[in-house]
């Protein structure tokens, strides 16, 4: 009707209608009972964990005990939905905060690689290289470094 008769206002009573309808199938999909809904809020925030506090020392243990899961049960889960595994994750993670500050500070890469979760410089410089296919340094020194550098 508000569509047919475009009386003023309709706009309006029509955006308050659908934002109506949001709100109910955003109620409703909360409500969910289906086991996956509730699964896939736990692993959101496990990613949300991850990637605030990457830094930490992480372990599947704990990674389990937050998600509410068995590890059996969290190790595929978490690979179907994100496809790494929790602590591929959270090296990938590791590894972009890293690339990210080796393009924009002029940094330590020993420094960088604490900052960024890594207690072994040599471990983060193997880890980086098999990831970028370039080392820490060579990756700064690119032409990314550069134009980073000039805005």
């Amino acid at each position: 009707d508000e569509l047919k008769n475009e009386r003023a206002g309709s706009d309006l009573i029509l955006l308050a209608k659908a934002l109506e309808i949001f709100v109910f199938i955003s109620r409703e999909y909360t409500r969910e009972h289906n086991p996956m809904v509730s699964t896939l809020f736990r692993l959101g925030d496990v990613i949300s964990m991850l990637e605030n506090n990457y830094t930490e020392h992480w372990t599947i243990t704990r990674i389990s005990k937050i998600a509410s899961m068995a590890p059996s049960t969290l190790l595929p889960v978490f690979r179907k939905v994100t496809g790494f595994s929790p602590i591929d994750y959270l090296l990938h993670v590791r590894l972009s905060k890293a690339a990210e500050l080796l393009a924009r500070t002029e940094n330590p890469i020993s420094d960088i690689a604490r900052e960024c979760g890594f207690s072994d410089s040599n471990y983060f410089s193997r880890q980086f290289r098999k990831r970028y296919n370039v080392s820490p340094r060579d990756y700064r020194k690119s032409d990314g470094f550069s134009a980073r550098q000039e805005r």
